[in-house]
């Protein structure tokens, strides 16, 4: 069975970007621009969310702290995703797993989805 990612970014490029990315490497992602993603969590129950920081709608880091003060989904790893340089104490503040900086090398975004997923064998790392 797949894993399944949220990936939440609202710059529709990027999104798409990383969609196909990941759904090529065989992970089951739904994607979001940031409106309802509790809600999404709750509906979809992914193994990894991406969450980008700065949302037009949201903070990520107000997001993510909400995920991890839940006890349905604090178990859920988050990884921010910015281009801000010093988002290291927010990110740690707000609970996040990790952070990926934008922009982002390919191997990089997925040896870390690998990593957080238990799928480090997974073909992209093998290659």
């Amino acid at each position: 069975m797949a894993k399944t990612i949220l990936l939440v970014e609202d710059d529709q490029d990027i999104l798409d970007i990383i969609y196909y990315l990941l759904t090529d490497e065989g992970y089951e992602v739904v994607r979001s621009k940031g409106a309802g993603v509790l809600e999404e969590v709750i509906k979809y129950k992914p193994d990894l969310v991406l969450l980008d920081h700065r949302l037009q709608i949201a903070w990520g880091a107000d997001i993510c702290q909400a995920l991890k003060a839940d006890p349905t989904t604090r178990q859920i790893p988050v990884v921010m995703m910015s281009a801000t340089m010093g988002l290291e104490e927010t990110a740690r503040n707000a609970g996040a797993d990790d952070i990926l900086a934008k922009p982002f090398d390919i191997a990089d975004i997925l040896k870390l989805v690998a990593t957080y997923l238990g799928t480090a064998e997974h073909k992209s790392i093998s290659r």
